[in-house]
């Protein structure tokens, strides 16, 4: 018979990593930033293992779980490499991890729009509009206000890299809400959502931190580093609850 994993066994990963999280807060929270290469280097290792603990036994992939699958490993090892670009203390590395952000988000964008496709009885890409347009558009609406209060408006590389994220957050969010159209994605589209309004909340509290109040404020660092790391958690459990569909307990031969 197959056994399903107890909570313990499917969480402890995830209870690694909250701790670590937890400490990298405190690191910030204390301004001991050079100690971040031993918490925040290892946050995403934790959590992909997580995500292989509960994923990949006894789960036979289709070409549209598989492309979920490889692309979120894609930015597993995008997001990591940003981490590490951004605890050292590095002009050249630091501009590195400002590019990586983009990237990490737009495989996170894609990934939604295949966890529809997947989803539908067509296995097509379907938007919808009365769920995806208004979505979008209150997003807009916030994000001009947010870059005309915050960031401005002109050509410097962070300002740059600040409009790639906020124009690739605007189209997650509203393939975020376009998982709404989905019936069979009823149980999942809350968790996808949660991770992705964290993430955005995270990019604002970020810029907000940075721009104008210059780090000064070490709540908004702790701030920044729980809605990201959150974030990710739930677009990860959002994926697994995605690849482990809920079926009747079968018994092996």
């Amino acid at each position: 018979m197959l056994h399903e994993k107890s909570f313990i066994g499917k969480y402890y990963l995830f209870f690694i990593y909250l701790l670590l999280l937890l400490v990298d807060c405190w690191y910030l929270y204390t301004g001991k930033y050079s100690y971040r290469i031993y918490s925040k280097t290892i946050l995403m290792p934790f959590l992909v293992l997580f995500f292989i603990n509960n994923s990949s036994f006894n789960i036979t992939s289709t070409p549209a779980t598989l492309t979920g699958r490889i692309l979120l490993y894609i930015a597993f090892v995008l997001a990591w490499a940003s981490d590490i670009c951004g605890t050292i203390q590095s002009t050249l590395l630091y501009k590195i991890a400002l590019l990586l952000y983009p990237l990490v988000y737009l495989l996170y964008a894609i990934i939604l729009l295949q966890v529809q496709r997947a989803s539908s009885r067509e296995k097509k890409i379907f938007i919808y509009v009365k769920k995806a347009l208004p979505t979008f558009l209150i997003l807009l609406l916030i994000a001009m206000v947010y870059l005309n209060k915050i960031v401005g408006f002109g050509t410097e590389f962070y300002q740059l890299c600040i409009y790639a994220n906020t124009i690739i957050l605007l189209l997650a969010g509203a393939f975020t809400a376009n998982l709404w159209g989905e019936v069979a994605l009823e149980k999942l589209r809350l968790i996808f959502g949660i991770g992705v309004f964290l993430l955005i909340a995270s990019n604002m509290i970020y810029g907000i931190d940075e721009l104008r109040y210059h780090r000064t404020l070490s709540i908004l660092d702790v701030l920044v580093a729980l809605s990201n790391g959150f974030s990710q958690f739930f677009i990860v459990l959002g994926m697994i609850k995605w690849l482990n569909p809920k079926k009747k307990k079968s018994i092996a031969e």
